[in-house]
């Protein structure tokens, strides 16, 4: 290995990367238990790094650093066969591209768990994480963010922001809303007011929370759908999808026959929303609901506003 390193041999350098390669592994093969062996096998690596041979380099530094029970540049290793496999990752043809990333993404994620003191240990889980997402192996990318989130509380806020982000972004295509709910509040909790992002990160809460009321209404548990599609208001009374969130919140209440707070939102989204295109549907629940809750006073007012709105000359004659 030292000769191979000498400059003033370069000639015999491809002769001595031969030779001290046959040597390392002839080491290693015959005392695999020696007290030397993680170190030779360190060495083994680094002199596959030196000459460029990153794919087996990365498997050297992965055995160093996860085989033998004591060695003490193990983090080294671990972090020396991440960095390996990111080489050999610029090496290979794009159709082998994927498992030599797949590759990289596993070390990541053992080096994170093993040797979490690391400096880099953040760094190199996070990486993993967005990777994973970019994948759409969604369910890895969770478990990768839920673990990084978890284990590493004081990482920098960026870190932390974007873990919970991908497990957000992740758990929703997963189609777990109530994690993915939980996820995008946390993130807006380490987003500033006023930054451009907030907008698109709002409208994904919204969403979360919409499709947790659409399974409770597939299930026929409206009270429990009124309460997700009513929540809304109160999370987002900005998002656009507001309204049309109170107004299933509505019907939801009006099949359980909560007739007072049935009329109490819609009463409210004609004040909240006077131009909106579900306008003369609120008429129309509205007087069912009066009708129903023997409210003929309030009823009659409604179906005289059915008339007086309607151009279905019809739906006006039946009125």
């Amino acid at each position: 290995h030292a000769l191979y390193q000498n400059k003033r041999l370069a000639k015999e350098k491809p002769a001595n990367l031969k030779e001290a390669l046959h040597w390392y592994r002839e080491y290693l093969s015959s005392f695999p238990r020696a007290t030397e062996a993680p170190n030779i096998n360190y060495q083994l690596a680094e002199l596959l790094l030196e000459n460029g041979l990153f794919a087996e380099a990365a498997q050297e530094y992965e055995k160093t650093a996860y085989v033998y029970s004591v060695f003490d540049k193990g983090d080294k290793a671990g972090f020396a066969a991440v960095y390996a496999y990111r080489q050999h990752l610029k090496q290979v043809d794009k159709s082998d591209a994927e498992l030599v990333r797949r590759d990289a993404i596993r070390v990541s994620l053992k080096f994170a768990k093993f040797y979490p003191k690391h400096k880099k240990a953040t760094a190199v889980l996070a990486n993993a994480v967005d990777e994973l997402y970019d994948l759409k192996d969604y369910k890895q990318a969770l478990t990768a963010a839920r673990d990084l989130i978890k284990r590493f509380p004081g990482a920098a806020e960026e870190i932390r922001r974007s873990a919970w982000i991908v497990a957000a972004h992740s758990a929703y295509e997963l189609k777990d809303y109530s994690e993915a709910e939980k996820a995008y509040t946390e993130v807006l909790g380490l987003i500033p007011e006023g930054d451009v992002s907030r907008k698109a990160l709002i409208d994904n809460l919204v969403a979360s929370i919409y499709k947790q009321g659409e399974a409770a209404n597939r299930v026929k548990n409206y009270k429990r759908a009124a309460d997700h599609f009513l929540r809304i208001t109160t999370v987002a009374p900005t998002s656009s999808l507001r309204p049309t969130a109170e107004y299933d919140g509505a019907v939801a209440l009006i099949k359980i026959e909560e007739w007072q707070g049935a009329a109490t939102v819609l009463t409210g989204f004609r004040k909240s929303f006077p131009k909106h295109k579900l306008q003369p549907e609120v008429t129309k629940k509205l007087a069912f609901i009066y009708r129903e809750d023997e409210k003929f006073a309030l009823a009659a007012v409604e179906f005289e506003r059915i008339e007086a709105e309607s151009t279905d000359s019809a739906l006006r004659q039946e009125v």
